[in-house]
């Protein structure tokens, strides 16, 4: 569902927002509008602007009051009000607007809420050249009172969804479709391990088991699963599932875009003791960190005890801003 950003000055257009609102939601329509921030005009700018950049379609409702200007110092170096932020957000970022304007002639607002009358120090200006500014860059559709706008609102959000829906269709390309998956059995060797499990070279074609490999990320991402156990009867598909399903995902950014993963696999029966097969698929780790890998799993041998802090020194200094991945 289209997210829509109710974006209008605060105490003026109360009534308005509210026919607006009321319609949108019994439409069923996903709305954030700045009642979800604070009861008062003075919002978070970062908040908001996040939630602009997030949101699939803009809603500006302007009348003749400027609105609330935050401080320079939050993200607002020009001055502009917060109404015009948002606005301005939207347009950089080239979401759809739908920009709504009170009548010039319109007179059911107290002349308390007109800057122009007010004096309120440059405001008065400000409104008039984004008004003008609305009028002559935009395409606009003028109000006079609450229930014309939530009608007005209500068919241009319906056409201009419509519109999203049917340009979708339009541009879609064959690359959406997912590419056929290719596998050289002169060169990879059979895709069917028979009785071995599927490893890492198997991801292409390890399929049927999304499900589970998504619940297995989900449960990653919180984050008190640092340790996670995976239970299961003898030949139930494991080692698959981890090595083939949920690994590769890791390492291409299926839990985290922002954090790379390393991902290794100890197996204990692979070395001369419990360390030394925790060091081998780490031997790069290791030596990037500065160690030997043969020195290493010895002295962790004689001193395990250590292992949490060597650990960290393998993460501080061998993993290159990559986060460690041990699959036992």
């Amino acid at each position: 569902m289209t997210t829509i950003f109710l974006s209008s000055t605060f105490e003026d257009l109360k009534d308005f927002r509210q026919a607006v609102l009321e319609g949108l939601r019994q439409s069923e329509y996903d709305v954030v509008n700045m009642e979800n921030y604070v009861a008062g005009a003075q919002r978070p700018v970062e908040k908001c602007l996040k939630d602009v950049a997030k949101a699939g379609l803009y809603i500006g409702l302007f009348a003749f009051r400027y609105g609330y200007v935050p401080p320079a110092q939050h993200q607002n170096p020009r001055g502009l009000s917060m109404t015009e932020l948002e606005y301005r957000k939207a347009q950089e970022l080239k979401i759809p607007c739908l920009v709504f304007l009170a009548k010039e002639d319109y007179s059911g607002l107290s002349l308390k809420l007109v800057d122009a009358c007010t004096g309120d120090n440059d405001k008065g200006e400000k409104i008039n050249a984004l008004r003008k500014e609305l009028l002559t860059e935009t395409y606009v559709s003028e109000f006079s009172d609450p229930q014309q706008l939530a009608r007005l609102v209500l068919a241009a959000v319906k056409t201009q969804l419509e519109q999203l829906a049917h340009s979708a269709d339009e541009t879609a390309q064959p690359s959406d479709v997912p590419s056929p998956i290719i596998w050289d059995i002169n060169t990879q060797g059979s895709p069917y391990p028979g009785l071995l499990h599927f490893t890492r070279k198997h991801a292409s074609v390890f399929c049927g088991r999304e499900l589970e490999v998504g619940e297995v990320l989900d449960r990653l991402r919180q984050p008190e699963n640092r340790f996670l156990l995976i239970s299961g009867t003898s030949g139930s598909g494991k080692s698959s599932l981890v090595e083939a399903g949920v690994l590769p995902q890791m390492e291409n950014g299926g839990l985290s875009s922002d954090q790379p993963y390393t991902c290794v696999r100890m197996v204990p029966s692979q070395g001369s003791h419990l360390f030394d097969a925790l060091v081998r698929p780490l031997h790069a780790v290791v030596e990037r960190a500065g160690s030997s890998a043969f020195e290493l799993a010895e002295k962790l041998l004689k001193e395990p005890q250590s292992l949490s802090k060597q650990l960290q020194v393998m993460a501080a200094n061998g993993l290159e801003g990559a986060s460690l991945v041990l699959f036992v």
